[in-house]
């Protein structure tokens, strides 16, 4: 099974691939990772496909660089292509209900 950062990260490079212009950034804060972290947990322990979207939607450069709407339809793209190595409650979530 994938992990969740690992999807987090793809979702963020995603993004940037879009972008015009290339940022260059430092590490995140540890108040950045412990907010993206602790709701990718809630996802997983509440079995919540939006809580799991959620972090990239609050990711400063993920939101400097895509709508909302852009970050749920790259989500949703991920979950699709990603689906057989994700937990159960993404896996069963209709592609409307990840991320709408």
């Amino acid at each position: 099974m994938q992990r969740p950062a690992a999807l987090l990260t793809f979702l963020l490079l995603s993004c940037a691939a879009h972008a015009s212009t290339t940022i260059t950034y430092g590490p995140w804060d540890e108040t950045r990772q412990d907010i993206d972290k602790a709701l990718l947990a809630d996802a997983v322990r509440h079995r919540d496909p939006e809580l799991a979207v959620q972090a990239p939607l609050l990711d400063p450069l993920t939101a400097a660089r895509c709508s909302l709407d852009e970050i749920r339809a790259v989500f949703r793209e991920l979950v699709a292509a990603e689906r057989a190595d994700l937990p159960a409650f993404l896996q069963d979530a209709a592609p409307q209900d990840v991320g709408a």
